[in-house]
C-alpha cells in the first residue's frame, strides 16, 4: 500500500472511532418548565416511591423520567397521580406525545422505550415545587440533572 494510502486509512479509521465516542456520549438536553410541578412534588413526597420495573421502594426523592409516545416526567410512586387525560405527566419542551415529528425526535434520545428514577436531593425538590423547572442531560453512559 502507498504510504499516502496507509496514512489516509489510518486518519479515517480514527476520525470514525472518535465520531462513535462522541455519538455515544451525545448529551440530550431535556428542559421541563410547568406550574404542574407542586402537585407532582406533593404527590411525590406524600406516596412511597417505586423503581421502575422491580418491586421495590425507595427513600430517595425523585421523578421518573419515561420515554415511549413522547418524553416525560411523572411522580415515582406505585399509586398513580391521576388527572382527566389519564396518568398526569409533564412532558419536556418539544416532547409532547401530539407534536407532529414525536417519533424522530425520541428515537433520536433513545432507540428504546425506558423509564429511570431520577434522583432529586430536597434542595432540588424545593426549587421544581417553587420555580416549576427541571432540566435531565441525558447520552448513553451519562444522567446530569439541575433542578
Amino acid at each position: 500500500m502507498p504510504p499516502f494510502l496507509f496514512v489516509f486509512s489510518l486518519f479515517f479509521d480514527i476520525m470514525i472511532a472518535s465520531l462513535t465516542v462522541l455519538m455515544e456520549d451525545y448529551m440530550h438536553r431535556l428542559k421541563f418548565k410547568s406550574k404542574e410541578f407542586a402537585r407532582m412534588i406533593d404527590w411525590m413526597t406524600e406516596h412511597k416511591r417505586k423503581i421502575p420495573y422491580v418491586d421495590e421502594t425507595t427513600e430517595e426523592y425523585g421523578l421518573w423520567l419515561v420515554k415511549d409516545d413522547g418524553i416525560y416526567v411523572m411522580s415515582p410512586s406505585a399509586e398513580r397521580d391521576k388527572d382527566g387525560d389519564g396518568v398526569h405527566v409533564i412532558y419536556a419542551n418539544g416532547f409532547h406525545r401530539d407534536e407532529e415529528d414525536i417519533w424522530d425526535k425520541t428515537y433520536a434520545v433513545s432507540g428504546d422505550d425506558f423509564a429511570e428514577f431520577i434522583p432529586l436531593d430536597w434542595e432540588q425538590v424545593k426549587r421544581v415545587k417553587t420555580l416549576g423547572e427541571l432540566e435531565i442531560g441525558i447520552s448513553a453512559t451519562q444522567l446530569e440533572i439541575r433542578a
